[in-house]
Protein backbone atom coordinates (compact mmCIF):
# COMPACT_ATOMS: atom_id res chain seq x y z
CA UNK A 1 0.00 0.00 0.00
CA UNK A 2 2.01 2.82 -1.10
CA UNK A 3 1.26 6.76 -1.58
CA UNK A 4 -1.52 7.86 -3.50
CA UNK A 5 0.26 10.27 -6.63
CA UNK A 6 -2.25 13.27 -5.45
CA UNK A 7 -1.44 15.41 -2.79
CA UNK A 8 -3.39 17.58 -0.63
CA UNK A 9 -2.27 21.04 0.60
CA UNK A 10 -0.70 19.87 3.76
CA UNK A 11 1.26 16.88 1.96
CA UNK A 12 -1.11 14.09 2.68
CA UNK A 13 -2.63 11.78 -0.07
CA UNK A 14 -6.18 11.36 -0.18
CA UNK A 15 -6.74 14.24 3.08
CA UNK A 16 -10.36 15.34 3.87
CA UNK A 17 -9.55 18.70 5.74
CA UNK A 18 -13.00 18.36 7.43
CA UNK A 19 -11.76 15.82 9.35
CA UNK A 20 -8.99 17.77 10.70
CA UNK A 21 -6.92 21.15 11.00
CA UNK A 22 -4.61 20.04 7.99
CA UNK A 23 -6.97 16.53 7.23
CA UNK A 24 -6.40 12.74 7.52
CA UNK A 25 -9.51 11.19 6.36
CA UNK A 26 -9.80 7.60 6.89
CA UNK A 27 -8.95 6.93 3.43
CA UNK A 28 -6.21 9.28 3.33
CA UNK A 29 -4.42 7.82 6.43
CA UNK A 30 -4.69 4.37 4.50
CA UNK A 31 -3.60 5.63 1.25
CA UNK A 32 -0.10 6.86 2.79
CA UNK A 33 0.15 4.53 6.10
CA UNK A 34 2.83 2.81 5.00
CA UNK A 35 5.62 6.54 4.78
CA UNK A 36 4.97 5.84 8.61
CA UNK A 37 2.96 9.40 8.23
CA UNK A 38 -0.15 7.97 10.53
CA UNK A 39 -1.29 4.73 11.76
CA UNK A 40 -4.70 2.73 11.33
CA UNK A 41 -6.85 1.38 13.34
CA UNK A 42 -7.81 5.03 15.58
CA UNK A 43 -4.43 5.90 16.00
CA UNK A 44 -2.13 8.96 15.08
CA UNK A 45 -4.82 10.77 13.08
CA UNK A 46 -3.52 13.95 12.12
CA UNK A 47 -0.63 15.30 9.92
CA UNK A 48 1.95 16.63 12.16
CA UNK A 49 1.16 20.27 11.20
CA UNK A 50 -2.39 19.96 12.57
CA UNK A 51 -3.61 22.68 15.13
CA UNK A 52 -4.37 20.34 17.50
CA UNK A 53 -1.49 17.90 18.22
CA UNK A 54 -3.02 16.37 21.13
CA UNK A 55 -5.03 13.99 19.03
CA UNK A 56 -1.88 12.56 17.73
CA UNK A 57 -0.67 8.84 19.19
CA UNK A 58 -2.99 9.56 22.34
CA UNK A 59 -4.19 5.61 21.51
CA UNK A 60 -7.92 5.27 20.68
CA UNK A 61 -10.03 7.89 21.33
CA UNK A 62 -13.58 7.16 22.92
CA UNK A 63 -14.64 10.47 23.95
CA UNK A 64 -14.22 13.52 24.72
CA UNK A 65 -15.86 15.87 27.12
CA UNK A 66 -16.96 19.41 27.04
CA UNK A 67 -19.38 21.25 29.25
CA UNK A 68 -20.88 24.61 29.95
CA UNK A 69 -20.73 26.15 26.19
CA UNK A 70 -23.83 28.98 26.96
CA UNK A 71 -23.88 29.26 23.88
CA UNK A 72 -26.29 32.41 23.78
CA UNK A 73 -24.08 34.40 26.39
CA UNK A 74 -22.46 37.58 25.63
CA UNK A 75 -19.43 35.86 26.86
CA UNK A 76 -19.11 32.75 25.19
CA UNK A 77 -15.70 32.31 23.72
CA UNK A 78 -17.10 30.90 20.32
CA UNK A 79 -13.98 31.15 18.26
CA UNK A 80 -12.52 27.80 19.45
CA UNK A 81 -15.22 25.84 18.99
CA UNK A 82 -15.30 25.20 14.87
CA UNK A 83 -11.65 24.23 14.46
CA UNK A 84 -11.95 22.31 17.50
CA UNK A 85 -14.45 19.86 16.70
CA UNK A 86 -12.97 19.60 12.89
CA UNK A 87 -10.05 17.98 14.40
CA UNK A 88 -11.89 15.09 16.21
CA UNK A 89 -11.03 12.03 15.18
CA UNK A 90 -13.91 10.26 13.73
CA UNK A 91 -13.72 7.83 16.35
CA UNK A 92 -14.52 9.87 19.09
CA UNK A 93 -17.77 10.43 20.79
CA UNK A 94 -18.74 14.12 21.92
CA UNK A 95 -20.16 14.53 25.34
CA UNK A 96 -21.47 17.84 25.79
CA UNK A 97 -21.75 18.11 29.68
CA UNK A 98 -24.46 20.81 30.34
CA UNK A 99 -25.53 24.00 29.64
CA UNK A 100 -24.72 24.04 26.11
CA UNK A 101 -26.64 26.89 26.20
CA UNK A 102 -27.44 29.52 28.50
CA UNK A 103 -30.82 29.88 28.88
CA UNK A 104 -34.07 27.65 27.32
CA UNK A 105 -35.21 30.41 25.32
CA UNK A 106 -32.52 32.61 23.57
CA UNK A 107 -32.20 34.93 20.40
CA UNK A 108 -30.35 32.98 17.77
CA UNK A 109 -27.88 35.62 16.67
CA UNK A 110 -25.91 34.29 13.90
CA UNK A 111 -22.70 33.60 16.29
CA UNK A 112 -24.84 31.40 18.25
CA UNK A 113 -27.34 29.79 14.76
CA UNK A 114 -23.66 29.17 13.50
CA UNK A 115 -22.37 26.87 17.17
CA UNK A 116 -25.52 24.80 17.06
CA UNK A 117 -25.28 23.80 13.47
CA UNK A 118 -21.97 23.10 13.85
CA UNK A 119 -23.02 20.42 17.18
CA UNK A 120 -25.69 19.38 14.72
CA UNK A 121 -23.42 18.51 12.00
CA UNK A 122 -21.15 16.56 13.99
CA UNK A 123 -24.06 14.62 15.18
CA UNK A 124 -24.22 12.94 11.35
CA UNK A 125 -20.82 11.87 11.33
CA UNK A 126 -20.44 10.45 14.93
CA UNK A 127 -22.26 10.30 18.51
CA UNK A 128 -23.08 13.37 20.13
CA UNK A 129 -24.79 13.21 23.81
CA UNK A 130 -26.29 16.13 25.07
CA UNK A 131 -26.29 15.57 28.59
CA UNK A 132 -28.82 18.58 30.76
CA UNK A 133 -27.99 20.83 32.55
CA UNK A 134 -29.61 23.42 34.73
CA UNK A 135 -29.57 25.93 31.83
CA UNK A 136 -30.61 23.74 28.92
CA UNK A 137 -33.13 21.17 31.16
CA UNK A 138 -35.50 21.50 28.40
CA UNK A 139 -33.93 23.17 25.50
CA UNK A 140 -34.21 21.77 21.93
CA UNK A 141 -31.80 22.89 19.56
CA UNK A 142 -33.72 24.06 16.21
CA UNK A 143 -32.00 21.49 14.02
CA UNK A 144 -30.81 18.50 16.59
CA UNK A 145 -29.66 16.36 13.91
CA UNK A 146 -28.74 12.60 15.29
CA UNK A 147 -28.32 14.59 19.08
CA UNK A 148 -28.66 12.34 22.06
CA UNK A 149 -30.18 13.65 24.56
CA UNK A 150 -29.77 12.70 28.26
CA UNK A 151 -29.40 13.25 32.16
CA UNK A 152 -26.29 11.76 32.38
CA UNK A 153 -23.55 9.61 30.56
CA UNK A 154 -21.15 7.26 31.46
CA UNK A 155 -18.11 5.06 29.82
CA UNK A 156 -18.56 1.66 31.90
CA UNK A 157 -17.24 2.27 35.08
CA UNK A 158 -14.13 4.37 34.18
CA UNK A 159 -15.94 7.60 33.75
CA UNK A 160 -19.64 9.03 35.04
CA UNK A 161 -20.35 12.10 33.20
CA UNK A 162 -22.76 14.38 35.28
CA UNK A 163 -23.28 18.24 34.68
CA UNK A 164 -22.97 18.54 38.07
CA UNK A 165 -26.01 20.51 39.38
CA UNK A 166 -27.64 17.61 40.58
CA UNK A 167 -25.00 17.34 43.26
CA UNK A 168 -25.28 20.59 44.15
CA UNK A 169 -27.76 21.13 47.18
CA UNK A 170 -26.18 24.40 48.78
CA UNK A 171 -27.66 26.36 45.11
CA UNK A 172 -31.05 24.24 45.77
CA UNK A 173 -31.53 25.70 49.70
CA UNK A 174 -29.14 29.09 49.05
CA UNK A 175 -31.15 31.14 46.05
CA UNK A 176 -31.44 33.93 48.26
CA UNK A 177 -27.63 34.08 48.36
CA UNK A 178 -27.36 33.54 44.69
CA UNK A 179 -30.10 36.83 44.41
CA UNK A 180 -27.27 38.41 47.08
CA UNK A 181 -24.97 38.14 44.47
CA UNK A 182 -27.10 39.49 41.05
CA UNK A 183 -27.68 42.50 43.66
CA UNK A 184 -24.17 43.15 44.54
CA UNK A 185 -23.09 42.68 40.62
CA UNK A 186 -25.99 44.92 39.66
CA UNK A 187 -25.09 47.79 41.92
CA UNK A 188 -21.68 47.75 40.97
CA UNK A 189 -22.25 48.02 37.38
CA UNK A 190 -24.66 50.96 38.82
CA UNK A 191 -21.19 52.37 39.35
CA UNK A 192 -19.60 52.22 36.90
CA UNK A 193 -17.85 48.53 37.02
CA UNK A 194 -18.28 46.73 33.30
CA UNK A 195 -21.08 43.91 33.49
CA UNK A 196 -19.67 40.37 33.95
CA UNK A 197 -21.29 36.89 33.70
CA UNK A 198 -22.94 35.94 37.01
CA UNK A 199 -20.11 32.81 37.53
CA UNK A 200 -17.44 36.24 37.93
CA UNK A 201 -19.83 37.93 40.17
CA UNK A 202 -20.17 34.60 42.76
CA UNK A 203 -16.10 34.37 42.82
CA UNK A 204 -15.55 38.02 44.02
CA UNK A 205 -16.83 35.94 47.22
CA UNK A 206 -14.26 33.81 47.32
CA UNK A 207 -14.31 31.59 50.52
CA UNK A 208 -18.19 30.74 49.42
CA UNK A 209 -17.56 29.72 46.23
CA UNK A 210 -15.05 27.58 47.37
CA UNK A 211 -17.53 26.11 49.64
CA UNK A 212 -19.95 25.74 46.69
CA UNK A 213 -17.17 23.94 44.42
CA UNK A 214 -15.89 21.50 47.37
CA UNK A 215 -19.52 21.09 48.07
CA UNK A 216 -20.32 19.49 44.50
CA UNK A 217 -16.94 17.64 44.22
CA UNK A 218 -17.45 15.88 47.91
CA UNK A 219 -21.03 14.97 46.32
CA UNK A 220 -20.07 14.22 42.99
CA UNK A 221 -17.27 11.73 44.58
CA UNK A 222 -19.65 10.51 47.00
CA UNK A 223 -21.43 9.44 44.19
CA UNK A 224 -18.97 7.26 42.05
CA UNK A 225 -17.69 6.41 45.02
CA UNK A 226 -21.21 4.75 46.05
CA UNK A 227 -21.84 2.86 42.51
CA UNK A 228 -18.56 1.72 41.68
CA UNK A 229 -17.12 4.73 39.42
CA UNK A 230 -13.20 5.11 39.08
CA UNK A 231 -13.97 8.72 37.98
CA UNK A 232 -16.42 11.32 37.11
CA UNK A 233 -16.56 14.54 35.62
CA UNK A 234 -18.89 17.63 36.13
CA UNK A 235 -18.94 21.29 34.89
CA UNK A 236 -21.21 23.80 36.59
CA UNK A 237 -18.94 25.31 38.87
CA UNK A 238 -17.11 26.91 35.53
CA UNK A 239 -13.76 25.98 37.93
CA UNK A 240 -11.29 23.65 36.07
CA UNK A 241 -9.93 21.14 38.47
CA UNK A 242 -8.43 17.56 38.79
CA UNK A 243 -8.68 16.00 42.09
CA UNK A 244 -8.08 12.70 43.34
CA UNK A 245 -10.44 12.28 46.68
CA UNK A 246 -10.59 9.15 48.64
CA UNK A 247 -9.54 7.11 45.45
CA UNK A 248 -12.25 8.67 43.11
CA UNK A 249 -11.13 11.23 40.39
CA UNK A 250 -13.15 14.33 40.32
CA UNK A 251 -12.88 16.15 37.30
CA UNK A 252 -14.52 19.62 36.33
CA UNK A 253 -13.92 21.28 32.61
CA UNK A 254 -14.42 24.52 33.74
CA UNK A 255 -16.66 26.65 31.06
CA UNK A 256 -16.36 28.50 27.81
CA UNK A 257 -17.20 31.82 29.44
CA UNK A 258 -13.76 32.44 30.51
CA UNK A 259 -10.11 30.97 30.31
CA UNK A 260 -9.20 28.59 30.17
CA UNK A 261 -11.42 26.36 28.04
CA UNK A 262 -10.89 22.54 28.74
CA UNK A 263 -11.91 19.15 27.69
CA UNK A 264 -11.03 15.68 28.82
CA UNK A 265 -9.54 12.87 26.61
CA UNK A 266 -10.67 9.66 27.18
CA UNK A 267 -9.12 6.69 25.25
CA UNK A 268 -6.96 3.53 25.75
CA UNK A 269 -4.46 5.19 27.67
CA UNK A 270 -6.03 6.97 30.31
CA UNK A 271 -8.30 9.89 31.07
CA UNK A 272 -6.42 13.51 30.70
CA UNK A 273 -7.84 16.80 31.42
CA UNK A 274 -6.72 19.61 28.59
CA UNK A 275 -7.07 22.96 27.64
CA UNK A 276 -8.04 24.11 24.90
CA UNK A 277 -7.83 27.93 24.90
Amino acid sequence: MGVGKEKSSCGCAGCDSRLCGNGLSFAGRLQHADAGDCMVDGRDYCHPDCKYPEFRKTGIVNAVVLSDLHIGNRYFISEPLKGFLESLPPQAELILNGDTVDRRRFKAEPQYSESLELIARESRVRRVVWVRGNHDWKYMPPDAGKIEFAAHYEIGKRLFISHGHKFDFIMLVAKPLLNLVRMVHDYRVDLGAERAHVAFAAKKFEGLYRVLRRHVALSAVNFARKNGYEAITCGHTHYVEDLMIGGIRYINTGSWTEPPISYILVNDAGIELRRIH
